[in-house]
C-alpha cells in the first residue's frame, strides 16, 4: 500500500505543482497529500484518482481531514460554523478564496461537503 500512496503523492505533487492548493505555499516537503472522498468512503479508483485528491499544508490538512473546512464546487473555502470567531475563519495568511478546480473535482468535493463537513 506505500507504494500506491508514495506514487500517488507524486502524481498530485505534479498536478498541484508542488504546492499547497490553498495558500500556494511552494515547499514540497510541506503539503500533505489528501483525500477529497475519504479512503474509507471510496471505490478503488476513486482513491487512486488525482481529482480526488489535494495538497493542503500541515494545519488545514487537518483541518480538511476533520472537517473543518471544505471546498464548494467552484473552489470557494466554506469554513465551519464551529471555528467562528478563529484566525481560520478570517482565513489563514496567504491563504485565497478559491482553490483551483476542474468538473472532474466536483463529485468528490460534494460528498466531502455532504458526508465530512461540519458546516
Amino acid at each position: 500500500m506505500r507504494t500506491v500512496q508514495g506514487q500517488r503523492r507524486a502524481k498530485l505533487l505534479n498536478y498541484w505543482e508542488s504546492k499547497c492548493c490553498a495558500t500556494g505555499l511552494a515547499i514540497p516537503e510541506l503539503p500533505r497529500a489528501n483525500h477529497i472522498e475519504p479512503w474509507k468512503d471510496s471505490t478503488a479508483e476513486g482513491r487512486v484518482d488525482v481529482y480526488n485528491g489535494l495538497l493542503l499544508s500541515g494545519s488545514l490538512d487537518l483541518t480538511y481531514d476533520q472537517g473543518f473546512i471544505s471546498f464548494r464546487d467552484a473552489g470557494k473555502m466554506l469554513v465551519s460554523s464551529q471555528l467562528s470567531g478563529t484566525a481560520l475563519a478570517a482565513r489563514p495568511l496567504g491563504c485565497d478564496e478559491r482553490i483551483p478546480r476542474r468538473l472532474e473535482h466536483k463529485k468528490y468535493l460534494a460528498f466531502h461537503r455532504e458526508n465530512v463537513h461540519r458546516g
